[in-house]
């Protein structure tokens, strides 16, 4: 049975060794986008196709489940 991957990221899971790691919002230069980190902190993946322009913008897709998830890194 595979995890819920509307609350962990699919990309950690898939192609990280069955990593189980929470979505959030996170920031890059490109904007914001939903992924994971690493647990020292660093982002490891990028789930969301879309990067968003804010944080309220990222973190109401995230919660509404209404982001599209990538299927590769």
């Amino acid at each position: 049975m595979e995890p819920d991957f509307s609350a962990i990221s699919y990309i950690a899971y898939t192609f990280l060794n069955k990593t189980i790691r929470p979505l959030e919002v996170l920031k890059s230069n490109a904007g914001w986008y939903i992924g994971c980190k690493s647990e020292n902190g660093d982002p490891i993946a990028r789930d969301s196709v879309s990067y968003y322009p804010s944080l309220y913008q990222a973190r109401a897709v995230l919660t509404a489940c209404s982001w599209t998830q990538r299927r590769t890194p």
